[in-house]
């Protein structure tokens, strides 16, 4: 049963790795095209800011302009009732209501 574990551990990390290796390679200009294809008003970006004053604080807030001006919705990733909020309007726009 251990060596099942640490291999289900193993496959998790690398998973991980690739799924946050895929985030970074990710441009502006990539995102950009993907709000391009989809209704801005219903998407939610929960995000995470980088420390202020540095590289990547700035492009962050960069991205997080245009996300904004396309129309989509960016939040703190804590922020949980803001989600939440997005989360039901959504469900009550499918719903018809």
């Amino acid at each position: 049963p251990t060596r099942a574990v640490a291999q289900g551990s193993d496959r998790a990390v690398a998973a991980l790795a690739v799924a946050d290796s895929a985030l970074a390679a990710i441009t502006r200009g990539d995102m950009a095209m993907l709000t391009d294809l989809m209704v801005p008003e219903a998407v939610l970006f929960p995000v995470k800011a980088p420390a202020r004053d540095t590289k990547p604080y700035q492009a962050f807030e960069e991205i997080r302009e245009d996300l904004q001006a396309a129309g989509a919705t960016v939040v703190a990733a804590n922020d949980e009732e803001s989600i939440l909020q997005f989360a039901t309007a959504a469900g009550s726009d499918r719903a018809g209501t």
